[in-house]
């Protein structure tokens, strides 16, 4: 919207034209025909003010860019003066915006990190996703149930004593050491001589073993 200030009479040189709407201000040299923009508007009124132009100054602004506390005085002429510094509030808006940043993303990796490290994570996405899929009537009854059963499921798979796997029956024996192997075959013919000699070529039966004589 544009209120344009189409004609004026009687104003003195160097007046400016100041016109409000609601909360905005728009001001301006007066010039024919100029417009001054304006947002759309409910507002019922309109303001207008005129202002004369008693002086103007142009001075560096380097000092007060670089210093904050920096005061520039402005003689005007005519024993006014003016003073004015400046000050920076984006650049301390910018660095708070930066660190509550900085301070919500560590949030969010810490609370990331905890529901990887306690397993809460695939629970919580079970019982979502069950609750979607169910939709019961009661919401709020299916999720404590569905926890306490999540609770009880974790405990038993606690208790549940690791049993080792039983040798098979059917597997061959383990291999005698190298040494043992080789004495085997002695032993065994030294047991079976009294066997044989129990009815042997001596005719008589020798429960204690076959003697020289």
């Amino acid at each position: 919207m544009d209120v344009i200030v189409t004609d004026a009479e009687n104003l003195p040189d160097k007046t400016y034209v100041s016109i409000r709407i609601g909360d905005t201000r728009r001001q301006g040299p007066y010039r024919k025909d100029d417009a001054f923009h304006f947002q759309k508007s409910e507002a019922a009124t309109l303001k207008l003010d005129l202002f004369q132009h008693i002086g103007g100054k142009t001075v560096s602004m380097y000092s007060m860019k670089n210093d904050d506390a920096y005061v520039e005085q402005i003689d005007m002429g005519n024993e006014m003066k003016v003073s004015c510094r400046c000050e920076f509030p984006g650049a301390d808006v910018g660095a708070e915006r930066a660190k509550a940043r900085e301070a919500r993303h560590e949030v969010t990796l810490q609370a990331t990190k905890y529901l990887e490290n306690s397993g809460v994570q695939p629970v919580l996405q079970n019982m979502i996703r069950s609750l979607l899929e169910r939709q019961p009537e009661n919401a709020l009854d299916f999720m404590v149930e569905h926890l306490q059963d999540q609770q009880l499921t974790n405990r038993a798979s606690k208790d549940v004593p690791v049993e080792e796997s039983p040798a098979s029956a059917d597997a061959p024996p383990a291999a005698a050491p190298e040494g043992e192997a080789a004495a085997a075959p002695a032993v065994a013919e030294g047991e079976a001589a009294p066997s044989c000699c129990y009815r042997g070529s001596c005719g008589r039966s020798n429960r204690g073993g076959c003697s020289s004589g």
